[in-house]
């Protein structure tokens, strides 16, 4: 998801785990579940927020099914994409 300039890492991250989302790493989780040897790394982002202004977040079991429309409604969020490949 895409957020707008005045939006901050932290509020972001709040914003997101506010709805039950969390921080992803795709390749990272596709060679766990394939049981391929990696390292364990942070999952933030901050880098990538600072250059693009966006999170790769991935549901959980406490999401509710209206997140993609509560965030829509965010003044924050400037988009949110569902179809993100992984460059992996």
């Amino acid at each position: 998801m895409t957020f707008g300039a005045a939006a901050g890492y932290d509020n972001a991250l709040a914003e997101v785990a506010d709805l039950g989302l969390r921080l992803a790493d795709p390749c990272y989780e596709r060679s766990w579940t394939r049981h391929l040897p990696l390292f364990w790394h942070s999952m933030g982002q901050t880098a990538a927020f600072a250059s693009g202004r966006t999170l790769i977040v991935a549901t959980t079991d406490v999401a509710p099914t209206t997140w993609q429309d509560r965030l829509r409604q965010s003044a924050s969020v400037s988009g949110i994409d569902t179809s993100y490949a992984s460059p992996c």
